[in-house]
């Protein structure tokens, strides 16, 4: 008796190199989650960066500037501009991280002020370019003037578009 060995195909996970700048749009949900209301909002932001993937690990940077529309007290309304260093762990198409930062708050009221923030978020690849994602921040405002009483969270649904190549 004779045994025929076919040798079986070897699948392989298809890679995703998350190196290239990229801009996008997002939708902002904010939470002033001050002392005196918990005014909750939605509103809109653009954002750009650049990644770099070093084999199973991605590091970067990104800049974003959110206008959630957030009626704090007597029609005020808040900007939220965000500088952020991203560590991820690359999952071939899929891409959990972390960010930490500084943010600016600029009130319509004139008050203003810069705090730190951390965070968490993921992103899927769709293809080479178009990647979905959204990400969680919470804003350090232990320093923070007491005179605003704010303590924002921002929730993101992002699309960016990756200019890959460099």
């Amino acid at each position: 008796m004779v045994a025929h060995v076919v040798p079986m195909a070897t699948q392989m996970t298809p890679s995703t190199d998350w190196t290239g700048f990229y801009v996008g749009g997002q939708y902002v949900r904010c939470d002033a989650g001050d002392s005196i209301t918990s005014d909750d909002a939605g509103g809109f932001g653009l954002h750009a960066g650049c990644l770099r993937d070093l084999w199973s690990f991605v590091v970067g940077g990104e800049f974003d500037y959110d206008v959630p529309t957030i009626d704090i007290g007597a029609g005020v309304d808040a900007d939220f501009a965000h500088l952020k260093a991203i560590a991820d762990h690359d999952l071939g198409a899929f891409m959990p991280y972390i960010k930490a930062g500084f943010a600016a708050f600029d009130l319509d009221s004139g008050f203003s002020d810069t705090v730190d923030f951390y965070g968490l978020g993921a992103r899927y690849a769709i293809n080479d370019n178009d990647r979905i994602g959204g990400g969680y921040l919470a804003h350090d405002t232990d320093e923070l003037d007491r005179a605003a009483h704010l303590r924002p969270t921002h929730s993101t649904c992002e699309y960016p578009i990756v200019f890959t190549g460099f």
